[in-house]
């Protein structure tokens, strides 16, 4: 979600601009407001599931917990032993937020 901004050439550009600054704020943060409640409902949707999670490695700000994806692009932490990227796993979903989910190792590594 990003706030409209002209182009140059193109016919709004030659448009007035009759939408004040803050009005454009509002819309703009209750855009984004709606879209995180959005994402946590699909994310939180997971919890209890097992998923099947292709390891990117270790998580950035995490050293300690591998960070990997699911066949639907979801984003996924979890604890364990090997961090090799590539590999995958099954990850039991036990929480989640706005962008990513969170769980436990269920399995080690799927053929």
């Amino acid at each position: 979600i990003f706030k409209y901004s002209s182009r140059p050439g193109t016919a709004a550009a030659k448009l007035p601009d009759d939408v004040p600054l803050e009005e454009k704020k509002r819309r703009n943060n209750d855009l984004l407001a709606v879209q995180e409640e959005t994402s946590l409902r699909r994310r939180r949707a997971l919890v209890g599931r097992a998923l099947e999670v292709l390891v990117e490695g270790p998580s950035r700000k995490k050293p300690d917990v591998a960070v990997g994806r699911t066949t639907h692009n979801y984003i996924v932490h979890f604890a364990t032993p090997d961090m090799t990227p590539g590999r995958f796993v099954e990850v039991e979903i036990t929480d989640a937020t706005p962008l990513t989910v969170s769980g436990r190792l269920k399995t080690q590594e799927r053929p």
